[in-house]
């Protein structure tokens, strides 16, 4: 998908999060709904003026336009941020944590596939840690 169509998908995608048609965001953006439609579908290509209100109006993620190599990650991306708004600096990073913590143990343990797998690499950890009883 090159850039273009990458910022359709992007503005769609936070459109219809937030509930509103193409004509509502034409109505709010101050263009024709021809414009958005155009812009939906990968062939617009809108001053930065009317880009940055895109993203203000629709919260579209600013590092997943413009430093995300346009892909289907990056809309899932830009949609995981829009949700993580609500919530505190420190929940956000509560969260980053836990996930980067996984991604770890997932890269260190590629061999992990079931319950049983898990369980045997934790009773080895553990074994390497044995308990004082004192």
């Amino acid at each position: 998908m090159n850039d273009f169509e990458y910022f359709g998908k992007l503005v769609e995608q936070a459109r219809e999060e937030k509930g509103w048609s193409q004509q509502r965001l034409a109505d709010e953006v101050d263009v024709d709904v021809r414009t958005v439609k155009k812009l939906e579908s990968g062939t617009g290509n809108p001053p930065m003026e009317v880009v940055l209100k895109y993203i203000f109006l629709l919260n579209i993620s600013p590092a997943m336009l413009f430093n995300h190599d346009p892909c289907e990650a990056g809309l899932k991306l830009d949609h995981i941020y829009r949700e993580l708004i609500p919530f505190s600096q420190e929940q956000i990073k509560l969260l980053s944590d836990s996930a980067l913590h996984l991604r770890r143990w997932n890269d260190n343990h590629p061999d992990v596939e079931t319950f049983e797998d898990y369980c045997r690499v934790v009773g080895e950890i553990n074994a390497q840690f044995p308990q004082n009883n004192s």
